[in-house]
């Protein structure tokens, strides 16, 4: 009897995690003036940062917090990209500097700071983490 309700009680079980329904939701986050946004990257709270186009001008990395889209600007140039966001909200990417060149970047919540490179005339930041280490590569 011990086994019979035993095996009953697997099987319901294994019916219960099979029937177990995976929901979505699907948000969309907009642009920033222009026709096409890329989300790239999404942290546990929700924050999600990538790039949209802007009409006329290239492309703008953006963060969006659940309520609202915020471009994040530039460099100097005209055209960034979001690649990547940390449980602290802090985010990387590359951006152009007047001139042409990228240059990795890291936005802590207020501004937009150059990574700089390591010598030569590029950089890109791909990634963070939660204690704020940064990879990336650099032209030497």
């Amino acid at each position: 009897m011990k086994k019979q309700t035993l095996i009953v009680l697997l099987v319901l079980a294994i019916v219960n995690i099979a029937s177990a329904e995976v929901r979505y939701t699907i948000t969309d986050l907009g642009t920033l003036g222009g026709t096409r946004s890329y989300a790239i990257s999404i942290n546990d709270s929700g924050q999600v940062v990538g790039y949209s186009s802007i009409a006329g001008v290239g492309y703008r990395a953006f963060l969006y917090n659940g309520i609202i889209t915020t471009d994040l600007g530039t460099l100097g140039g005209n055209s960034s990209v979001a690649l990547c966001i940390n449980e602290s909200g802090q985010v990387v990417g590359y951006s152009r500097i007047n001139g042409g060149a990228y240059r990795a970047f890291l936005y802590d919540g207020t501004e937009m700071i150059n990574l700089g490179t390591l010598g030569g005339d590029e950089s890109h930041a791909y990634g963070i983490n939660n204690s704020g280490h940064i990879v990336g590569y650099s032209r030497i």
